[in-house]
Protein backbone atom coordinates (compact mmCIF):
# COMPACT_ATOMS: atom_id res chain seq x y z
CA UNK A 1 0.00 0.00 0.00
CA UNK A 2 1.17 3.54 -0.76
CA UNK A 3 0.13 6.38 1.56
CA UNK A 4 0.64 9.96 0.34
CA UNK A 5 0.59 12.94 2.70
CA UNK A 6 2.03 16.42 2.47
CA UNK A 7 5.15 15.96 0.28
CA UNK A 8 5.68 12.35 1.33
CA UNK A 9 4.86 8.87 0.05
CA UNK A 10 5.12 5.83 2.31
CA UNK A 11 5.22 2.45 0.55
CA UNK A 12 4.54 -0.43 2.93
CA UNK A 13 5.38 -3.07 0.31
CA UNK A 14 8.78 -1.68 -0.65
CA UNK A 15 9.42 -0.40 2.90
CA UNK A 16 10.30 3.04 1.53
CA UNK A 17 9.60 6.63 2.56
CA UNK A 18 9.99 9.23 -0.16
CA UNK A 19 9.75 12.99 -0.25
CA UNK A 20 8.78 14.36 -3.66
CA UNK A 21 9.95 11.06 -5.11
CA UNK A 22 13.36 11.12 -3.37
CA UNK A 23 14.13 8.21 -1.06
CA UNK A 24 14.54 9.20 2.59
CA UNK A 25 16.73 7.44 5.13
CA UNK A 26 14.62 6.16 8.02
CA UNK A 27 15.30 3.60 10.72
CA UNK A 28 13.21 0.39 10.50
CA UNK A 29 11.58 0.92 13.90
CA UNK A 30 10.69 4.52 13.02
CA UNK A 31 9.25 3.34 9.69
CA UNK A 32 7.10 0.80 11.56
CA UNK A 33 5.92 3.51 13.95
CA UNK A 34 4.90 5.87 11.13
CA UNK A 35 3.10 3.01 9.37
CA UNK A 36 1.22 2.09 12.56
CA UNK A 37 0.02 5.67 13.07
CA UNK A 38 -1.03 6.08 9.42
CA UNK A 39 -2.93 2.79 9.33
CA UNK A 40 -4.76 3.76 12.52
CA UNK A 41 -5.22 7.44 11.67
CA UNK A 42 -8.97 7.26 12.22
CA UNK A 43 -8.43 6.92 15.95
CA UNK A 44 -5.94 7.61 18.71
CA UNK A 45 -3.10 5.12 19.29
CA UNK A 46 -2.46 4.69 23.00
CA UNK A 47 0.98 4.26 24.54
CA UNK A 48 0.04 0.66 25.37
CA UNK A 49 -0.92 -0.04 21.74
CA UNK A 50 2.37 1.50 20.60
CA UNK A 51 4.43 -0.67 22.96
CA UNK A 52 2.55 -3.81 21.94
CA UNK A 53 3.02 -3.19 18.20
CA UNK A 54 6.50 -1.64 18.02
CA UNK A 55 8.26 -3.13 21.06
CA UNK A 56 6.24 -6.35 21.17
CA UNK A 57 5.13 -5.79 24.74
CA UNK A 58 8.59 -5.29 26.24
CA UNK A 59 9.09 -2.79 29.06
CA UNK A 60 9.93 0.58 27.49
CA UNK A 61 10.58 3.90 29.19
CA UNK A 62 8.63 7.05 28.38
CA UNK A 63 11.90 8.60 27.24
CA UNK A 64 12.37 5.85 24.63
CA UNK A 65 8.84 6.36 23.31
CA UNK A 66 9.34 10.13 23.13
CA UNK A 67 12.61 9.62 21.28
CA UNK A 68 10.97 7.38 18.64
CA UNK A 69 8.04 9.79 18.22
CA UNK A 70 10.51 12.65 17.76
CA UNK A 71 12.42 10.63 15.15
CA UNK A 72 9.17 9.84 13.34
CA UNK A 73 8.24 13.53 13.25
CA UNK A 74 11.66 14.44 11.90
CA UNK A 75 11.36 11.77 9.19
CA UNK A 76 8.10 13.29 7.90
CA UNK A 77 9.11 16.94 8.25
CA UNK A 78 7.14 17.56 11.44
CA UNK A 79 8.19 18.97 14.82
CA UNK A 80 7.02 18.66 18.39
CA UNK A 81 6.11 22.33 18.29
CA UNK A 82 3.88 22.28 15.21
CA UNK A 83 2.58 18.68 15.40
CA UNK A 84 1.00 19.16 11.98
CA UNK A 85 1.38 15.48 11.09
CA UNK A 86 1.84 13.49 14.31
CA UNK A 87 -0.04 14.92 17.26
CA UNK A 88 0.46 14.06 20.91
CA UNK A 89 -2.68 13.72 23.00
CA UNK A 90 -1.40 14.35 26.56
CA UNK A 91 -1.77 11.27 28.81
CA UNK A 92 -3.77 9.53 26.08
CA UNK A 93 -1.57 8.69 23.11
CA UNK A 94 -0.76 9.79 19.57
CA UNK A 95 -2.58 10.34 16.30
CA UNK A 96 -1.64 10.87 12.66
CA UNK A 97 -3.58 14.02 11.73
CA UNK A 98 -2.34 14.92 8.23
CA UNK A 99 -4.60 14.27 5.23
CA UNK A 100 -3.71 10.94 3.61
CA UNK A 101 -4.36 9.57 0.12
CA UNK A 102 -4.25 5.80 -0.09
CA UNK A 103 -3.39 3.81 -3.20
CA UNK A 104 -2.66 0.17 -3.79
CA UNK A 105 0.96 -0.41 -4.65
CA UNK A 106 1.50 -1.15 -8.31
CA UNK A 107 2.21 -4.73 -9.26
CA UNK A 108 5.94 -5.35 -8.91
CA UNK A 109 7.89 -5.79 -12.11
CA UNK A 110 9.35 -9.25 -12.47
CA UNK A 111 13.05 -8.49 -12.59
CA UNK A 112 14.12 -12.08 -12.28
CA UNK A 113 15.94 -11.21 -9.04
CA UNK A 114 15.69 -13.63 -6.10
CA UNK A 115 13.02 -12.72 -3.55
CA UNK A 116 13.83 -13.09 0.13
CA UNK A 117 11.67 -13.04 3.25
CA UNK A 118 13.48 -12.17 6.50
CA UNK A 119 11.70 -14.06 9.26
CA UNK A 120 11.79 -12.69 12.78
CA UNK A 121 14.89 -13.91 14.60
CA UNK A 122 14.08 -15.79 17.78
CA UNK A 123 15.41 -14.71 21.18
CA UNK A 124 15.36 -16.71 24.35
CA UNK A 125 13.48 -15.45 27.37
CA UNK A 126 16.31 -13.16 28.46
CA UNK A 127 15.38 -9.54 27.73
CA UNK A 128 18.75 -8.88 26.12
CA UNK A 129 18.39 -11.84 23.75
CA UNK A 130 14.89 -10.83 22.71
CA UNK A 131 15.84 -7.21 22.07
CA UNK A 132 18.93 -8.20 20.09
CA UNK A 133 16.93 -10.68 17.99
CA UNK A 134 14.31 -8.04 17.19
CA UNK A 135 16.95 -5.44 16.33
CA UNK A 136 18.86 -7.82 14.06
CA UNK A 137 15.66 -8.70 12.18
CA UNK A 138 14.76 -5.06 11.52
CA UNK A 139 18.26 -3.97 10.55
CA UNK A 140 18.82 -7.02 8.33
CA UNK A 141 15.67 -6.29 6.34
CA UNK A 142 16.82 -2.71 5.82
CA UNK A 143 20.41 -3.68 4.94
CA UNK A 144 19.44 -6.42 2.49
CA UNK A 145 16.79 -4.24 0.81
CA UNK A 146 19.63 -1.99 -0.33
CA UNK A 147 21.46 -4.85 -2.06
CA UNK A 148 21.34 -4.67 -5.84
CA UNK A 149 19.83 -7.77 -7.43
CA UNK A 150 17.95 -8.88 -4.32
CA UNK A 151 14.31 -8.18 -3.48
CA UNK A 152 12.94 -8.25 0.07
CA UNK A 153 9.28 -9.27 0.27
CA UNK A 154 6.95 -8.73 3.21
CA UNK A 155 5.03 -12.02 2.93
CA UNK A 156 6.64 -15.40 3.36
CA UNK A 157 4.25 -16.94 0.80
CA UNK A 158 5.70 -14.67 -1.92
CA UNK A 159 9.33 -15.55 -1.21
CA UNK A 160 11.61 -17.93 -3.02
CA UNK A 161 14.09 -17.78 -0.16
CA UNK A 162 13.80 -17.57 3.62
CA UNK A 163 16.28 -16.14 6.11
CA UNK A 164 15.77 -16.95 9.77
CA UNK A 165 17.87 -17.23 12.88
CA UNK A 166 18.10 -16.86 16.62
CA UNK A 167 20.00 -15.43 19.56
CA UNK A 168 21.18 -17.32 22.64
CA UNK A 169 22.86 -15.69 25.62
CA UNK A 170 24.86 -17.59 28.25
CA UNK A 171 26.73 -15.57 30.83
CA UNK A 172 29.11 -13.21 29.06
CA UNK A 173 28.82 -14.94 25.70
CA UNK A 174 26.26 -14.56 22.95
CA UNK A 175 25.66 -16.84 19.96
CA UNK A 176 23.78 -15.59 16.89
CA UNK A 177 22.73 -18.17 14.30
CA UNK A 178 21.37 -17.66 10.80
CA UNK A 179 20.10 -19.98 8.07
CA UNK A 180 19.24 -19.31 4.43
CA UNK A 181 16.77 -21.66 2.73
CA UNK A 182 15.47 -22.31 -0.78
CA UNK A 183 11.73 -22.50 -0.06
CA UNK A 184 10.66 -24.35 -3.22
CA UNK A 185 13.30 -27.07 -2.78
CA UNK A 186 13.08 -27.12 1.04
CA UNK A 187 16.87 -26.89 0.92
CA UNK A 188 19.23 -25.21 3.35
CA UNK A 189 21.70 -23.16 1.32
CA UNK A 190 23.80 -21.74 4.12
CA UNK A 191 24.03 -21.72 7.88
CA UNK A 192 26.44 -20.04 10.28
CA UNK A 193 26.89 -19.41 14.00
CA UNK A 194 28.54 -16.24 15.32
CA UNK A 195 29.97 -16.24 18.86
CA UNK A 196 30.27 -12.65 20.03
CA UNK A 197 30.88 -10.60 23.18
CA UNK A 198 27.68 -8.79 24.29
CA UNK A 199 29.57 -6.00 26.07
CA UNK A 200 28.26 -3.30 23.71
CA UNK A 201 24.75 -4.27 22.49
CA UNK A 202 24.58 -1.72 19.67
CA UNK A 203 28.07 -2.51 18.34
CA UNK A 204 27.21 -6.20 18.63
CA UNK A 205 23.99 -5.76 16.66
CA UNK A 206 25.69 -3.78 13.89
CA UNK A 207 28.47 -6.35 13.63
CA UNK A 208 26.02 -9.27 13.41
CA UNK A 209 23.89 -7.52 10.79
CA UNK A 210 26.96 -6.73 8.68
CA UNK A 211 28.32 -10.28 8.82
CA UNK A 212 24.99 -11.92 8.07
CA UNK A 213 24.09 -9.47 5.27
CA UNK A 214 27.47 -9.93 3.57
CA UNK A 215 27.26 -13.71 3.90
CA UNK A 216 23.70 -13.83 2.53
CA UNK A 217 24.62 -11.64 -0.43
CA UNK A 218 27.58 -13.88 -1.24
CA UNK A 219 25.56 -17.09 -0.92
CA UNK A 220 22.93 -15.70 -3.30
CA UNK A 221 25.58 -14.93 -5.87
CA UNK A 222 27.01 -18.42 -5.57
CA UNK A 223 23.73 -20.32 -5.42
CA UNK A 224 21.91 -18.35 -8.12
CA UNK A 225 25.03 -18.40 -10.30
CA UNK A 226 25.03 -22.20 -10.34
CA UNK A 227 21.58 -22.10 -11.96
CA UNK A 228 22.76 -20.07 -14.95
CA UNK A 229 23.97 -22.12 -17.89
CA UNK A 230 27.06 -20.74 -19.68
CA UNK A 231 25.05 -20.02 -22.83
CA UNK A 232 22.75 -17.75 -20.81
CA UNK A 233 25.47 -15.53 -19.42
CA UNK A 234 25.18 -13.13 -22.31
CA UNK A 235 21.55 -12.43 -21.43
CA UNK A 236 22.23 -11.97 -17.71
CA UNK A 237 24.71 -10.11 -15.59
CA UNK A 238 28.29 -10.09 -16.85
CA UNK A 239 29.27 -10.44 -13.20
CA UNK A 240 28.23 -14.08 -12.92
CA UNK A 241 31.23 -15.70 -14.68
CA UNK A 242 33.59 -13.69 -12.50
CA UNK A 243 31.72 -14.65 -9.36
CA UNK A 244 31.71 -18.32 -10.26
CA UNK A 245 35.44 -18.29 -10.94
CA UNK A 246 36.09 -16.56 -7.61
CA UNK A 247 33.65 -18.69 -5.62
CA UNK A 248 36.12 -20.15 -3.07
CA UNK A 249 37.63 -16.75 -2.26
CA UNK A 250 34.24 -15.13 -1.81
CA UNK A 251 32.99 -17.90 0.42
CA UNK A 252 36.07 -17.80 2.64
CA UNK A 253 36.02 -14.02 2.98
CA UNK A 254 32.33 -13.29 3.43
CA UNK A 255 30.60 -15.74 5.67
CA UNK A 256 31.89 -19.28 5.49
CA UNK A 257 31.99 -21.97 2.86
CA UNK A 258 28.79 -22.65 0.90
CA UNK A 259 27.02 -25.94 1.28
CA UNK A 260 27.93 -28.38 -1.50
CA UNK A 261 24.57 -29.11 -3.15
CA UNK A 262 26.06 -31.83 -5.33
CA UNK A 263 26.48 -34.14 -2.34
Amino acid sequence: MIYSFDQYQLDTEQLELRRDGELQAVEPQVFSLITLLIENRDHLVSKEDLIAAIWHGRIVSDASISSRISAARTAVGDTGRSQAIIRTMPKRGFRFVADVLQDKASEPVDTGNPQLFVDRFEGRRETFGQELAHGITEDLSAALSRQTGLEIVTQESAAGYLLRGGVRVAGQRCRVSAQLQDVAKNLQIWAENFDVDPADPFELQDACVYRIAMAVRTQFWLYEGEKIRPQEWGRGSSLWPLLLNRRPALADGLGGAPIDHAK
